[in-house]
């Protein structure tokens, strides 16, 4: 979460697997024998993904703003009747970059808009995935102003949505859809902890619930006065409260 990949926003050889055998490389370099593994959003996912294969190596579990990668998650997110019917401005924008008939396939038309073309074209679509993205990401509204931003901001977009829609189109390279879930029951020796904003439209907390009832032994946070972010204060305490919480597991 760098961004110091290179190449940046590369596609090629960038699959969940591929990511979770980078953290083994990872831990293995350093020479860590187990560590606390924390994820949020799709950092969960990745979490989940390492816990279930790595299950040795993992001490305790910290993940926020679940998203399990499934097909109704996705469709809830940048659907015409999920996070669209709280945010119908937003998305009215969000799905109005596309022609007619690419919105009724908006992630896939995205994928191709963001992979195929100019770069030009590239960038205004990456930047209108981020202004969906963005502007519905916290409880209070997300204070920016978008028009008067420049071509050279939307790099960083770029790589981020190219990223998110190649995971997505893929089935975030899973076998089914409920391939974490059943993994995640077998996690029951891993100390967890789940923490959801009551308000996250991106991932909601129904999602955060089912991951629950599949970690019968997880402490689950529910922040009352926060949506998907990370730096919106009341999760970031939450967060850093459930780090301290596992000082004891420490060497």
């Amino acid at each position: 979460g760098a961004g110091q990949s290179k190449p940046y926003g590369e596609l090629l050889e960038n699959t969940t697997q591929d990511l979770v055998s980078d953290m083994e490389k990872l831990r293995e370099h350093l020479r860590i024998e187990q560590w606390i593994v924390f994820g949020g959003s799709w950092g969960s996912t990745l979490s989940l993904a390492y816990a279930i294969q790595h299950s040795e190596h993992v001490r305790a579990l910290v993940l926020r703003g679940i998203f399990l990668g499934r097909t109704k998650e996705i469709t809830w997110l940048y659907g015409p009747t999920g996070a669209a019917s709280i945010f119908p401005k937003e998305y009215k924008r969000f799905i109005e970059f596309l022609t007619p008939k690419e919105r009724t396939t908006p992630v896939l038309s995205y994928y191709n808009r963001l992979t195929e073309g100019s770069k030009d074209e590239q960038l205004k679509a990456a930047w209108e995935w981020d202004i969906w993205e963005s502007s519905i990401s916290q409880l209070l509204p997300y204070s920016r102003n978008w028009e008067a931003s420049s071509p050279e901001e939307w790099h960083e977009s770029l790589a981020i949505a190219r990223i998110e829609t190649h995971y997505f189109v893929h089935n975030s390279f899973f076998p089914d859809d409920n391939h974490l879930l059943r993994g995640a029951a077998t996690l029951d020796h891993i100390p967890t902890t789940i923490i959801n904003g009551r308000y996250d439209v991106i991932c909601p907390c129904v999602t955060a619930f089912e991951l629950a009832e599949a970690m019968p032994h997880a402490d689950v946070v529910i922040v009352p006065d926060t949506g998907h972010s990370s730096m919106e204060r009341g999760t970031s305490d939450a967060l850093t409260a459930a780090m301290d919480g596992y000082k004891h597991l420490s060497y």
